[in-house]
């Protein structure tokens, strides 16, 4: 990123009620801040004496600092001050001789560009040309094409680890996907940003609610797989890519950091932020299958009051299908509000709303050895089937720096969603007529969520070695109520072949027991990074969580249930450099997660599932090239799982498989390969089988034994395509089983696609960016899914085009 800053603090990079109040909050914020930010006019004379209290540390933040209290505008790259120190100031400088004492020993200088403006650059030696290299920046008519963090390569992960660290140091495996790549391929779901790791693979849409993830052949489930900026997200709603910076996807175990998780993996998705220069953007987006789409996002700082930030995203979707009577409805609203309370102090305020409604949607059959006999259009539900939901999340953040040993950072969330099913249940079709029938049920589940996280984070010398540590406290409390009611007359008939035209008829209803769950989940955390020598380094940390999931059904006036987990979750690796720019690095992870009862929609409700456990083997290497633009990366691993859950949608079950392993190998590349060409590959093996329990021997169901996914572009900087990109890529996996009984295969594919965008000015100092994408170009025919009952066609050929609107 090129950072600016001109009298602004430093910001770290990167139901109906509550929505009224967000709206209101929102209008108020950007009625009238989105002028250009201008530097002062006034030179700022270079005698002028003034007292400065800068502190020690890193020369990044110190510089930030510096020029906001000097009142100039100072621009740089930030990888010119990564790991760079500076022993502050503290006393009367005028403003060269504070520059030059904030950068002393550093290598770099600052050029004055403007009158009130200057530039951060490498000093350059006698020895060599005379002429200074500017950091790569590509400018044109003042607006940035290229910025550093809008790369594919991010160096930095807040997911590996509590610990501050650079994903190069972590001895784990993190793939991050920034916002440029998620423009460039236009995403609409989540899904959509992992189908760019090969050892990421969609399962199904989980009846049209979400995508479903693997990773590492195990699935990231609703409750434990996601996070937003590290707090548990309930998920079942589909997260707005909207309101996302990047996500961060870690492969293996992590429950140290996140308590229970699954083995296969978590995403971490990190929420856009506060900018330094104030901006609005709005896009309108239009495409096949009646896609209609249009976002506004507007970020700054608010005048007068420089140390308050805003950041606010509103979108709205409403979308058809290729599949008859599917559709999307949805609206977003995300509200960021952070204040540098003082030097040392920073709070965060945070405020997402999501309106959602889709249609009951569990995709075709495989039948007779075969899913391809019927249109991909054809949809096999009941066409009144719905799902609808809304959810209101807030939260805030502390930032508090104690002092240049310590900080203290402490986030909470609360989060409240509602969901409204209309739901249908297929039954398996005759063998020879492939007669089938439907019946509908109606449930409603309201959930309240409450995510407080407490971190000490260190960085100290003791013994003649660097120990950067972090204890920390995490307490979540769920409760969710969950209303259901069961059809009992009412059985729709239908054909594979011949569908029936459904006529609604009055649904009589049999009401379930309300189903009230009080959970509550807490855990000691405690983690070291020390640097043994200069070349190597040692991560040692566990956890320790105790788990309290509770249920009761007051309309029956049954008696309360109780079941408590408790585990102890350990992780160590070493991480060895021995030579620039090369680490090797070897892992042991563990994980653990509770199961507890099958809930009242299944046919074996109530039964209590053993926990779940997990434990990992990783080893691997990561290097730069390139002039530390491009990362390749491998790593090995043998990750196995206990008491894996699977839920039978024939059955209407949720039953265990035992032990499960997946063996692999991954390799990446990431990065810029020459000026203006980025790329992000990746290849994945994959070894699965169940060691015990139903189906041993098996394969797992959606696990591909090989997957490769590329993305590439390229931006044109000069000459007759100037401020044209072009950018495309193939996402290929081989076959995969359907069901964890390897009853029947998918067969593998490989889809192709491209895009390109073009940005112009406007005047005024607006800016326009068209996009065009097309997805699938070959038309390619392929399915995904879990069960003979659930298998959904991959999208044909599509197109979008947008228009972007800055200023």
């Amino acid at each position: 990123m090129l950072f600016t800053h001109s009298n602004l603090l430093p910001l770290k990079p990167g139901k109906k009620r509550s929505l009224h109040l967000m709206v209101a909050a929102s209008l108020v914020l950007t009625q009238s801040w989105h002028t250009p930010l201008i530097a002062a006019e006034n030179t700022v004379a270079e005698t002028t004496k003034k007292s400065y209290k800068i502190s020690a540390g890193p020369l990044g933040a110190a510089l930030s600092a510096y020029a906001a209290q000097a009142g100039v505008l100072l621009s740089f790259d930030p990888q010119l001050t990564q790991n760079k120190q500076t022993t502050g100031l503290n006393g009367a400088y005028s403003l060269h001789q504070g520059f030059d004492v904030l950068l002393q020993g550093s290598g770099l200088s600052v050029i004055q560009i403007e009158s009130n403006s200057f530039l951060l650059k490498k000093t350059v030696r006698q020895s060599e040309e005379n002429i200074s290299v500017l950091p790569e920046v590509k400018v044109t008519d003042k607006f940035i094409i290229d910025e550093p963090d809008q790369q594919f390569l991010q160096k930095e992960s807040s997911t590996a680890s509590r610990i501050p660290l650079d994903i190069k140091e972590s001895p784990v495996s993190v793939t991050v996907i920034p916002k440029k790549i998620m423009d460039q391929q236009a995403v609409r779901v989540l899904a959509d940003v992992a189908k760019n790791i090969a050892s990421i693979n969609q399962e199904s849409f989980n009846a049209g609610r979400q995508a479903a993830l693997r990773s590492r052949g195990f699935l990231l489930d609703d409750e434990t797989g996601y996070f937003v900026d590290g707090q548990p997200l309930y998920g079942l709603l589909d997260q707005p890519v909207e309101l996302l910076e990047r996500v961060e996807f870690l492969r293996g175990p992590a429950s140290i950091q996140y308590g229970r998780a699954q083995p296969g993996g978590v995403a971490n998705l990190i929420r856009k932020r506060p900018t330094q220069e104030r901006f609005t953007s709005f896009k309108v987006t239009k495409g096949n299958y009646d896609y209609d789409h249009m976002q506004l996002d507007a970020g700054g700082r608010i005048p007068d009051y420089e140390h308050i930030g805003y950041r606010i995203n509103v979108a709205r979707e409403r979308s058809d299908s290729f599949r008859d009577n599917v559709y999307l409805d949805r609206d977003v609203l995300g509200l960021v509000l952070d204040a540098q309370v003082t030097d040392d102090l920073k709070v965060t305020l945070l405020a997402d709303y999501v309106n959602r409604d889709t249609p009951w949607d569990n995709g075709q059959f495989f039948y007779r050895g075969a899913v391809n006999d019927v249109p991909r259009s054809r949809y096999f539900e009941l066409p009144w089937g719905s799902q609808s939901s809304v959810n209101t999340t807030l939260g805030y953040e502390v930032d508090w720096k104690l002092n240049d040993q310590w900080k203290l950072k402490h986030q909470y969330t609360y989060q409240d969603y509602f969901i409204d099913r209309h739901q249908s249940n297929k039954s398996a079709p005759n063998v020879v007529t492939g007669n089938f029938s439907v019946t509908e049920q109606r449930s409603t589940q309201d959930v309240d969520a409450r995510s407080y996280i407490f971190d000490l984070i260190g960085d100290n010398t003791l013994w003649g070695m660097r120990h950067r540590t972090v204890f920390g406290y995490q307490r979540v409390d769920l409760e969710r109520t969950i209303h259901s009611q069961s059809g009992t007359g009412n059985v729709y008939a239908s054909n594979i072949f011949n569908p029936a035209t459904f006529v609604r008829r009055p649904l009589p209803m049999v009401a379930l027991p309300t189903q009230e769950n009080n959970n509550l989940f807490q855990g000691v955390y405690a983690e070291d990074f020390i640097g043994l020598t200069s070349k190597l380094n040692l991560m040692i940390g566990g956890r320790y969580d105790r788990f309290s999931q509770g249920s009761k059904f007051p309309a029956t006036g049954a008696a309360s249930d109780t079941v408590r987990n408790s585990d102890f979750t350990p992780r160590a690796g070493l991480i060895y450099t021995p030579f620039e720019p090369v680490t090797l690095y070897a892992s042991y992870s563990r994980a653990f997660n509770p199961n507890g009862r099958v809930g009242p929609t299944f046919a074996n409700a109530g039964q209590v599932l053993d926990p779940q456990t997990g434990k990992q083997y990783e080893a691997g290497i990561k290097t730069m090239w390139l002039d530390n633009k491009l990362a390749i990366n491998a790593a090995v691993y043998e990750l196995t799982r206990g008491n894996l859950t699977f839920t039978d949608v024939a059955a209407n079950t949720v039953t265990l498989v035992g032990e499960v392993q997946s063996k692999g190998f991954e390799l990446e590349a990431i990065g810029e390969v020459a000026d203006g060409w980025n790329i992000m590959a990746s290849y994945a093996y994959l070894d699965s089988e169940i060691k015990e329990g139903t189906n041993k021997g098996n394969a797992l169901n959606q696990a591909p034994s090989n997957a490769f996914k590329v993305w590439t572009s390229y931006d044109f900087t000069s000459g007759p395509f100037s401020n044209l990109s072009i950018y495309g890529g193939a996402f290929s996996q081989s076959e995969v089983f359907g069901d964890p009984a390897n009853t029947f295969k998918l067969s593998g594919y490989t889809r192709y696609d491209i895009g390109a965008s073009y940005k112009h000015n406007l005047g005024n100092n607006h800016k326009a960016i068209w996009r065009f994408n097309a997805e699938n170009i070959t038309d390619k025919v392929y399915y995904f899914g879990n069960g003979a009952q659930s298998i959904f066609p991959g999208m044909p050929a599509n197109a979008k085009v947008s228009l972007e609107v800055l200023f």
